[in-house]
């Protein structure tokens, strides 16, 4: 049961959350949250120069307009970002109706799954969500990955120099695996051996071998059987059978490639990318860590405070 000091502060926190914007419609917000405040509780709040974001306890456990699961760390990450956003500046319009990121997005999904924005909308309808729900949810993800970039960017985060990349090539040389070359052809009749020479494949009248053109195949990928065979009968005319319910597949190998070092050159935009990823994520954590601790924000109790610490940590 709730104590007179948390209600008390419910109400206060619902005093801001009508009053401490311009964006917000008082009339149309005011029963149905002020029946949560009563009945549900107020699990996280926060206000900024130019909004505010309250989550109650009963967002804990639910889907987002997408159709994919939300914890409440993430809806409170979520929201300190998109206040953020705001606060600098950085927007696009998000009631739903945004001609840019939400309907291009919606227009490749169309062409990559065709299907039609009816069939859309059925599938947020049947979620629970509108078709505007969907768009306002994909400008929101825009929006936050346009605010975290331009974040990390100025902080120099997403910058890597070529020392840097260099001194990975040199600690982490990037290695071209052994690889065999080989060649496959499908029997259509009984072989009962599991290494033949190719000549006994003709044994049927008539028959033609067809090889396929050659392939490499990292020697990760084939069995110590395998391998065995492609060192021993490497270059001749035996071949490998792996048979099948109603046909055979034969192998050969025409040659070993040896393992070899990635040239700096080709490895680097490899490299490159690798590296800006990692400083991207360590700069994102880094960078929630301080939203969550800044002032003015409202946990309901330490431990979901924590909850939100320990989410970012084990991203």
């Amino acid at each position: 049961m709730k104590t007179f000091f948390q209600f008390f502060l419910y109400i206060l926190i619902y005093v801001a959350f009508l009053v401490g914007t311009s964006n917000i419609n008082a009339n149309n917000c005011e029963e149905k949250d002020l029946k949560r405040i009563f009945l549900d509780g107020i699990a996280f709040s926060c206000y900024g120069e130019s909004g505010h974001a309250v989550i109650f306890y009963s967002d804990i456990w639910s889907l987002n307009p997408l159709g994919m699961p939300i914890t409440i760390e993430e809806k409170i990450i979520k929201s300190l970002w998109l206040l953020y956003a705001a606060d600098r500046g950085i927007k696009i319009s998000n009631d739903g109706s945004s001609g840019e990121y939400a309907e291009q997005y919606l227009d490749a999904l169309q062409e990559k799954k065709g299907i039609t924005r009816d069939d859309i909308h059925e599938m947020a309808k049947k979620g629970g969500y509108t078709l505007n729900d969907i768009k306002v949810e994909l400008n929101d993800q825009y929006l936050i990955q346009q605010a975290i970039e331009l974040t990390l960017s100025s902080e120099g985060c997403l910058q890597v120099d070529e020392e840097k990349v260099k001194a990975y090539y040199n600690e982490n040389p990037p290695v071209i695996p052994i690889m065999y070359l080989l060649q496959s052809t499908k029997i259509n009749h009984e072989i009962t051996d599991d290494i033949i020479d190719v000549d006994d494949i003709i044994d049927v009248k008539d028959y033609e071998i067809t090889w396929e053109p050659e392939y490499t195949a990292p020697i990760a990928d084939l069995s110590d059987d395998f391998i065995r065979f492609c060192d021993r009968f490497m270059g001749s005319e035996k071949a490998k059978v792996i048979r099948g319910k109603t046909s055979s597949i034969a192998y050969r190998c025409n040659k070993k490639i040896p393992s070899s070092i990635i040239p700096y050159e080709e490895a680097y935009e490899n490299i490159s990318r690798k590296l800006q990823q990692e400083q991207y994520q360590k700069g994102y954590k880094e960078y929630t860590k301080k939203l969550l601790h800044q002032d003015g924000l409202y946990f309901h109790t330490p431990e979901l405070f924590k909850k939100c610490c320990d989410f970012v940590d084990n991203l």
